[in-house]
């Protein structure tokens, strides 16, 4: 959920975004010249055929990856001109990345899984973890399963429970990949439910889908087709 003080106006700014990967003597292009620009508050959906690009889109809106050439800004920072250490700490306390795989840590329960951003975070130094995790929690509608391990959760509740986390640091802008992706249709409405909810909230939503039901639910479509915008 967005904390008031916040960057307004353009949260994301991709300008002239290139990415290759190298292997070997062989070079491949997953993005070629990519400009996007998203404001603060939108949410937008991120669709395309498989091997258009968008997993690394995502790569590089999570600042998981930098770009071969070109500048990401996102709420204001410059993303390549960060240190490892300074970039590291900056997605931890602003960047929210939510995938289909949910990665939950078996050895902690729900709650535990939850605020685990927070204990590592300057962000909320004196704010009391817990009431935050069970606020979050309670936010995406799963209070209930605070003290379960992920071994006991189905997809459905394992997905919320990365939401639920997804928030806990009050993100600038949360990206999703596939975030409703291999759940049953009921189960794929109620996370993505949630993630409508969470961008109504004032978090700013960019998601990959493969579905189109969900795409035109979103604000806006951005088509890529190898490795190029078609459109925004």
């Amino acid at each position: 959920m967005h904390e008031e003080g916040d960057i307004m106006g353009k949260i994301v700014c991709l300008a002239g975004v290139k990415k290759v990967f190298y292997s070997g003597n062989r070079a491949f292009t997953a993005l070629g010249n990519v400009n996007l620009e998203i404001e603060e508050g939108d949410f937008v959906s991120i669709v395309g055929p498989s091997g258009s690009g968008k997993s690394t889109l995502v790569q590089i809106l999570s600042g998981l990856e930098l770009p071969t050439e070109g500048s990401v800004e996102i709420a204001g920072v410059r993303l390549e001109t960060l240190s490892r250490h300074e970039s590291l700490e900056w997605r931890r306390d602003n960047i929210a990345l939510v995938s289909k795989e949910g990665q939950l840590i078996s050895s902690l329960t729900v709650l535990q899984n939850v605020i685990l951003p927070i204990i590592f975070s300057k962000k909320f130094k004196d704010i009391d973890s817990i009431e935050r995790g069970l606020e979050c929690l309670e936010f995406v509608g799963f209070s209930e399963i605070a003290n379960k391990f992920p071994s006991d959760l189905d997809e459905e509740e394992k997905r919320a429970t990365s939401l639920a986390r997804s928030i806990a640091n009050g993100p600038v802008l949360l990206v999703g990949d596939e975030p409703e992706g291999n759940l049953s249709f009921q189960s794929s409405e109620k996370i993505f439910s949630i993630l409508e909810k969470i961008n109504q909230a004032g978090t700013t939503v960019v998601f990959v889908t493969h579905n189109t039901h969900f795409a035109i639910r979103s604000k806006r479509i951005v088509t890529l087709l190898d490795g190029n915008i078609l459109r925004r």
